[in-house]
């Protein structure tokens, strides 16, 4: 299976499903005629995945067939095989179905899980919107830092040009005398951008628009703009993190 290893991704993505979008998300999937029909088939995606990369351990490839891919003695790619592995109960077990191992096709079991198939290679429509997002929420705090620098430029600029004094030499004033550089941010507006990004990040109501966008623009996979960002990822966390937690 594909597992989520980076604990900063891990992080933010934790923080959607916190504000319950993973039962919202499960349930849409039972309901919505065209993303659930999407989610369904990645799990045969995800299945040809595996198995092509299982090729090169036959009896490997024998033991997941027969535990995850299997009705009964009903093979879902061809004649069953006979594994030599009895904990693999062959035929006896339900198929399980997609990265996550869920017992029905449109079940969701956690969005780390799609996500991870999708960072994998295993496309899962899901998994690509939320690893998506992540890069929407990244777009969202680069937003809001320069507004908040705009708006710090604006307060300066609309002093009377002798109160406009910001550099000077050390020697000439005390450090009480000193004005603060409008170019860095002070803990107050920290405080602010912390709190309202952070609102951003846990309002779900966001990732569901932004969804829907994705759905209405056919945007379901990993383009070619996503797919250059995808190793600066793990940092864009961090920000986000450092954002929000302020560490």
């Amino acid at each position: 299976r594909s597992w989520l290893v980076c604990p900063l991704v891990n992080n933010l993505i934790a923080r959607l499903e916190r504000s319950g979008g993973v039962k919202k998300i499960d349930a849409r999937l039972k309901e919505d005629p065209f993303l659930g029909p999407l989610h369904e088939a990645s799990h045969n995606i995800y299945a040809s995945y595996v198995t092509t990369v299982l090729l090169k351990d036959p009896e490997e490839q024998k033991r997941f067939l027969n535990m995850f891919v299997f009705v009964g003695g009903n093979a879902m790619h061809g004649t069953e095989l006979n594994g030599t592995d009895s904990s693999a109960k062959v035929g006896n077990w339900n198929r399980k179905y997609g990265n996550a191992g869920v017992s029905a096709p449109r079940d969701l079991k956690c969005f780390h899980a799609v996500a991870a198939q999708a960072l994998g290679g295993a496309a899962n429509p899901v998994g690509c919107i939320v690893v998506m997002y992540l890069f929407k929420l990244y777009d969202v705090l680069q937003t809001m830092e320069t507004d908040e620098r705009i708006s710090e430029v604006e307060k300066v600029e609309t002093r009377p040009a002798e109160d406009q004094l910001y550099v000077t030499s050390a020697s000439a004033l005390s450090p009480s005398e000193r004005k603060p550089d409008p170019g860095a941010p002070s803990r107050r507006t920290f405080a602010a951008k912390k709190a309202d990004f952070a609102a951003y990040v846990d309002d779900f109501g966001n990732f569901e628009q932004f969804l829907d966008e994705c759905i209405a623009e056919n945007r379901l996979s990993f383009d070619e703009s996503t797919t250059s960002k995808l190793p600066k990822l793990s940092i864009m966390a961090k920000e986000m993190l450092v954002a929000i937690e302020g560490h």
